[in-house]
């Protein structure tokens, strides 16, 4: 039993190690159409992030931390009240639009975090998306949407018409110790929105890939992986190249054999061609001096001339 239980102990082990060093995400799925009042959202999250920078920015800036003293309790509460409203319509938007949720802690270490030697500590995430067909431009249109755990907008890309969007995003990271960077994540969201109004219009859902690299290392390897993968298709492409030059040359020189067999056949047939007509000639020309001859000794031989 003891043996049995250790055994796995260690299988539990292995697996969670090998989770730990995963750094990149890959999966493909249908981006279905967004809910109705996906766009009226994004607007209400720009006002509510508007009303939340303003009453910071309201703020006395000599104030020697956000909820240190010289901060009254009704500016407190507008701001909690601010940020409430804020979380309030990002949750909406996130159930209306098709959203997928990363923690960064889940593929990269705290202690392989990017740390400049300015203090600023940061994560690079890498995001390849490559549609299996463009959205219809005039049923519906496709934006991408990526934010982090405070709801601001990383990167977003409005309008998507190209099959392949590759986007690097600088992913700050606010955390000071292990416990609370494993509670930092970013929301990449799709919004299929529907942009003809009429009733009988019926926009589809799109299907796509998509993977994310986080950290340098991860984007290197695939970066090198990448490379490995151009070299053996231009190995490929050099071997198909110098076959469809043999091919090519094989072409040449067969038509340059037949081209000569040709040739003495043509030559052949226009010598006998040649021939056969000086034999007609000539014949024409003997029994036309036969025919003349002996008419003339039928008109000598009855004394008709």
């Amino acid at each position: 039993m003891p043996l049995r239980i250790t055994f796995v102990l260690y299988i539990i082990l292995c697996i969670s190690y090998s989770l730990s060093c995963v750094s990149a995400v890959q999966l493909s799925r249908t981006i279905p159409l967004s809910g109705k009042n996906a766009a009226a959202l994004n607007t209400r999250i720009t006002q509510r992030r508007h009303e939340l920078n303003s009453l910071k920015n309201s703020l006395d800036t000599s104030t020697p931390g956000f909820f240190g003293s010289g901060v009254s309790k009704s500016k407190l509460k507008e701001i909690d009240q601010a940020v409430a409203k804020l979380k309030s319509a990002v949750n909406e938007y996130l159930i209306c639009n098709s959203c997928l949720r990363y923690y960064v802690g889940d593929f990269v270490d705290f202690a392989e975090l990017d740390q400049s030697p300015g203090g600023y500590t940061g994560l690079l995430i890498a995001i390849n998306l490559k549609l299996e067909d463009t959205p219809d431009d005039k049923l519906q249109s496709l934006n991408m949407n990526v934010m982090d755990e405070q709801k601001n907008i990383l990167r977003r890309k409005n309008d998507i018409r190209d099959r392949n969007i590759h986007m690097a995003i600088d992913f700050p990271v606010i955390s000071k110790d292990r416990e609370s960077y494993s509670d930092q994540y970013i929301d990449v969201c799709f919004e299929n929105l529907k942009v003809d109004r009429s009733w009988n219009s019926h926009p589809r859902g799109i299907d796509s890939s998509m993977s994310i690299d986080f950290g340098l290392p991860s984007i290197a390897s695939n970066y090198e992986k990448s490379n490995q993968k151009m070299s053996e298709i231009q190995k490929e492409f050099i071997k198909a190249e110098g076959l469809i030059e043999s091919i090519v040359q094989k072409m040449y020189f067969d038509m340059a054999k037949s081209e000569t067999e040709l040739r003495d056949v043509n030559e052949d047939t226009y010598s006998k061609q040649t021939m056969l007509f000086v034999a007609t000639i000539v014949t024409l020309c003997v029994s036309t001096l036969g025919e003349t001859y002996w008419l003339k000794r039928y008109l000598e031989t009855h004394h008709l001339v």
